[in-house]
């Protein structure tokens, strides 16, 4: 049995710092879409996102190395990808701590899951401010746990895993392009193999299983630019739909795509919404980047909550100036 350590039970609550709180106010919930990371190096695998694994499920714990319970939990998310991992779990610790520090930390525990520095910072990103923070991310990149998952949820999680097949040398050249995102361009030379009779009966059958984990990856990107537009989040639904036109190229799903982002811009409302996601994705990059105090930061979202008050991004600018204006409130 594979020792569990309660979420609850990993007592102290570690404070990120103030800095790693300004970018979101409000903790992502069970059933939002996950945010991405942007990882700029990897340690126990090869680079990837949260959107190139995308039918598997995914425990993601933000984590720091001078965090006591951070290693004592460690071992067990090597023990849970050990266990689980050819089934489709990938457990991945995110810090974006110096590479030295990452090294030392993954050679005092022995870890063999994957551990990401990434060059953001992920605790803003889900809205948390506590280390260690695991989240367990479906197959459909929701997340569906805050915490450490028991076993069983691991169980239930994994039963809606949608792995690619492992692809025989006739079909290998496949791979490269799977791996940069030109899925439609696979899609389309898989459907002509599957014309013709060159393929044996095994390599058919992996072609056709491919065919279909491309088709419902296509077709989950357009879920998740769907559920984007019913939340009011069009900038983020167009983003979206940018990469289902462009990574599923040649594909129904690619046009669906061009033709919802044709309707995107020709509705004034819808386009506003994501010129104020684009000027809050900046002004978030920019107060990371330079590591702005509240004061300097308020003007950045001051005026993002203004012009864009009826939108999904002018609200939470206008979360973020209040937010900014009680840390600079309680300083005083």
């Amino acid at each position: 049995m594979i020792r569990r350590l309660a979420f609850a039970s990993i007592a102290t609550a570690l404070l990120l710092g103030a800095g790693a709180a300004r970018a979101e106010v409000k903790s992502l919930e069970t059933g939002d879409k996950a945010p991405d990371f942007d990882g700029k190096e990897f340690v126990n695998g090869e680079a990837c996102s949260l959107k190139s694994l995308r039918g598997q499920v995914v425990l993601l714990e933000i984590f720091r190395t001078w965090c006591g319970p951070c290693n004592q939990q460690a071992p067990h998310l090597t023990e849970l990808h050990e266990k689980y991992g050819e089934r489709g779990l990938r457990v991945i610790g995110i810090t974006n701590e110096a590479r030295a520090a990452v090294d030392a930390f993954v050679a005092k525990h022995s870890a063999k899951h994957m551990v990401v520095v990434e060059s953001t910072n992920s605790g803003a990103a889900f809205g948390t401010t506590t280390v260690p923070s695991p989240w367990l991310i479906g197959a459909d990149g929701r997340i569906l746990l805050k915490g450490v998952p028991s076993e069983s949820q691991i169980e239930d999680a994994l039963q809606k895993v949608r792995l690619a097949p492992k692809l025989p040398k006739s079909l290998e050249s496949f791979a490269a392009p799977i791996k940069k995102d030109r899925l439609g361009e696979v899609r389309g030379k898989v459907g002509k193999l599957l014309e013709g009779t060159s393929l044996s009966d095994d390599d058919r059958k992996v072609a056709e299983e491919l065919g279909a984990w491309l088709d419902w990856q296509a077709q989950n990107a357009l879920d998740d630019a769907k559920a984007d537009g019913e939340k009011g989040d069009w900038y983020e639904a167009s983003r979206t739909l940018e990469r289902v036109r462009k990574a599923f190229a040649g594909m129904p799903a690619a046009a669906d795509a061009t033709e919802q982002l044709k309707g995107l811009a020709a509705d004034k409302s819808k386009k506003d919404a994501i010129a104020a996601g684009k000027r809050l994705e900046a002004a978030l990059d920019l107060q990371r980047e330079k590591n702005l105090s509240a004061k300097e930061a308020i003007p950045l979202f001051k005026p993002i909550a203004s012009k864009y008050e009826g939108s999904l991004a002018g609200k939470r600018a206008a979360d973020i100036v209040e937010a900014l204006e009680a840390e600079l409130a309680a300083k005083k």
